[in-house]
């Protein structure tokens, strides 16, 4: 029991969990499971008490909700280790700061390269850069 514990507490298993789920999605999105995936991916999704219900599909939940929570988590979690962990001092907290920011640069600067010839689809530069936090 102690051994599950500590398994499911490890950070490794969240981030081999988060490897697979996007693994898992990337081959259902691309493979003849797309329309399955699709269906789950845009499943109505209720939640009622009394006479007030929300509903939205399941990607709704996602973007509206779940990512909310993951984005304030992430933001809680760097304030901590700024204040008092390990990038409490401006030297250790440099590299960090400096792939943070390549983090974001260098992907919108690749969006770019590819659509710089779509004036609309160049607009969307801001996209790619919120990708770097879920796998980092």
């Amino acid at each position: 029991m102690d051994r599950l514990r500590e398994l499911l507490q490890s950070g490794r298993t969240s981030g081999a969990l988060m490897l697979a789920a996007m693994a898992v999605a990337l081959v259902a999105a691309n493979s003849p499971l797309r329309p399955l995936y699709q269906t789950v991916h845009h499943a109505p999704v209720e939640l009622r008490i009394g006479p007030f219900g929300l509903y939205e599909p399941a990607i709704g939940w996602i973007n509206e909700g779940l990512m909310v929570f993951f984005f304030l988590l992430v933001g809680l979690e760097i304030k901590r280790e700024v204040r008092e962990g390990v990038l409490a001092s401006p030297r250790r907290a440099a590299l960090p700061l400096i792939a943070a920011l390549g983090g974001m640069a260098v992907p919108a600067l690749i969006y770019v390269a590819f659509t710089a010839g779509d004036p609309v689809a160049v607009r969307g530069w801001a996209i790619p850069t919120a990708t770097d936090i879920v796998l980092a």
